[in-house]
């Protein structure tokens, strides 16, 4: 089962589409939203990669579909791994040099982890999101 919301493409530039939603909490559909302050309501702009058979247009209401492990993916691919790589770095390092170079190196890694995530950012975004046309 996916996480599907509604929305509109706002734009479409360079093979992605981006695409507004309005992302509501629980309890925007309570029928006492009107008297409580805690309505959290809010447009967001999703950037969705073009498959080469999509054929969207701006203004098109599509639905935007993402995996539930989309979620888990991005903790590990944006937290666990640069947290390991940080310790690992600076316990093995630790042995060869001084505590400031160790540390240095462990920030130079995770920069380059940074890097080659956002290079690989498109073909990830591929596998989970999917658009499809709103009925």
């Amino acid at each position: 089962m996916n996480i599907s919301h509604q929305g509109i493409i706002e734009r479409v530039e360079n093979r992605t589409y981006f695409v507004r939603i309005t992302a509501q909490s629980a309890c925007a559909a309570c029928h006492a939203k009107g008297f409580c302050t805690t309505l959290d309501s809010k447009e967001k702009i999703m950037q969705v990669p073009a498959q080469p058979v999509d054929s969207y247009q701006e203004g098109d209401a599509v639905m935007v579909s993402i995996r539930p492990s989309a979620g888990t993916k991005a903790v590990v691919f944006a937290y666990l791994i640069p947290v390991l790589l940080l310790l690992l770095t600076i316990l093995i390092a630790a042995n060869y040099l001084s505590e400031i170079y160790s540390a240095l190196l462990a920030l130079g890694i995770l920069a380059v982890y940074y890097l080659v995530l956002s290079a690989f950012r498109r073909k990830m975004n591929s596998i989970e999101i999917t658009l499809t046309k709103a009925t």
